[in-house]
């Protein structure tokens, strides 16, 4: 328990790890400019926190921010040190060219500051998802993640070599089959509700009907098999994080968001 010995902390007792990121311009990379904005940013947030309530370490492309959740009434709330750390973040790095914005990942909150470890591993996953999910949003909570918390922890290799179902490779490939892959993608995420579906996506039932019977022609498959709506469900899961599959805003992964929340 260094962090105790030194005085880092006041007491032992229930913690969580954010982790906050800077999201780098296409082909460019942490410089120092931006290094020093992650460290202004987690010294900015301890600050705002007060004496003993955090520490922060700055890793080389990321700095992370473990924080003592404070007991009993008068604690700062989670969700306000993440969106404190968030906002810290933009304006230190606001005016680098090379950063077009930032992201924290939040763990899930342990017992006692030895379990730190795991904690601040989920917040690195979050971040993960965050840069390549926009539609997470800027914070992205590890416990409310869903099915990404586990294709968060396949490596890059795994994740572009996955083929869980072979007949959507072809809809994948064509960029002009993206609103059919959104339209099944909301239908899958509302639990194939067709009424759900059509409110949400601003459809006609005839369109929508014609769609889906696209999708199963074209990926050679059926909605009305269980296995293959996981199969394919879980294949649109992978292709976005994967960055295979980017539809427009109003995407249906903001749906699965919203109601894990």
């Amino acid at each position: 328990m260094a962090l105790l010995d030194e005085g880092a902390l006041a007491d032992d007792g229930p913690a969580i790890a954010m982790v906050g990121k800077l999201s780098m311009r296409h082909g460019q990379r942490p410089d120092d400019l931006a290094r020093i904005a992650v460290e202004q940013a987690l010294l900015e947030s301890r600050r705002w926190l007060g004496p003993r309530q955090a520490v922060h370490l700055s890793r080389y492309d990321h700095g992370v921010l473990l924080v003592r959740c404070e007991r009993g009434r008068g604690g700062v709330e989670l969700p306000d040190i993440a969106a404190h750390l968030n906002a810290s973040l933009s304006g230190a790095a606001r005016g680098l060219p090379s950063v077009s914005g930032a992201v924290v990942g939040v763990g899930h909150v342990r017992s006692g500051l030895a379990e730190l470890r795991d904690c601040y591993d989920e917040a690195a996953l979050a971040v993960r998802v965050a840069l390549q999910l926009p539609a997470v949003g800027p914070i992205a909570w590890w416990s409310k993640l869903g099915i990404y918390r586990v294709l968060s922890q396949l490596t890059g290799e795994e994740i572009r070599s996955a083929s869980v179902h072979p007949g959507l490779e072809s809809l994948l490939d064509d960029p002009l089959h993206v609103p059919l892959l959104e339209t099944l993608e909301t239908y899958l995420d509302l639990a194939g509700s067709a009424s759900a579906t059509a409110q949400h996506m601003n459809l006609h039932r005839t369109s929508l009907y014609y769609r889906l019977q696209r999708v199963e022609e074209l990926a050679d498959t059926s909605l009305k098999d269980g296995n293959e709506r996981l199969s394919l469900h879980l294949a649109l899961k992978v292709a976005r994080l994967a960055g295979r599959y980017q539809p427009d805003a109003n995407a249906a992964e903001t749906i699965e968001h919203s109601r894990a929340g």
